[in-house]
């Protein structure tokens, strides 16, 4: 887990470097997305819809490690990191201000699961994640491409 923590920090720390070089931008915005789709879908949505054993450590860690990953969508999307290659629509850089909403709730409810798993209220989590869910498909509905 420590290295793990540790190499996420450094994920955070150099993020601004390349997401800064637009030559970058488009690859680290690929790899960003590929963790928090590792962490959410294929750990913990996995671990719920019965798809893999459950296993609480994991299932904490992944929130964990998304709680310090959300706070980096933001730095994903830098102006002139548009590409023929992506899914990202147009839409991203032309509302900034409605995406950076879709962001913020991606972020305020990844905290809110992470609080929730944290805690071990079997209750909380539920809608917690539904929470999470929702919010991603309420961004991918408006800015991204099927």
């Amino acid at each position: 887990m420590r290295v793990i923590a540790g190499s996420l920090i450094l994920v955070a720390l150099s993020s601004s470097a390349l997401a800064s070089d637009a030559d970058k931008a488009y690859e680290f915005r690929q790899g960003y997305w590929q963790v928090v789709k590792h962490e959410f879908g294929d750990v913990m949505a996995a671990m719920i819809q019965k798809k893999r054993p459950m296993d609480q450590e994991r299932f904490q860690a992944a929130a964990a490690r998304l709680a310090v990953l959300a706070p980096l969508a933001k730095e994903t999307t830098p102006v002139g990191s548009e590409s023929d290659e992506s899914r990202a629509l147009p839409k991203i850089w032309s509302d900034a201000d409605g995406y950076a909403e879709k962001l913020s709730a991606f972020e305020k409810n990844v905290a809110a699961l992470n609080q929730a798993v944290a805690s071990g209220d079997q209750g909380a989590i539920a809608p917690a994640f539904k929470n999470v869910a929702g919010a991603c498909k309420a961004c991918h509905k408006a800015y991204r491409a099927d």
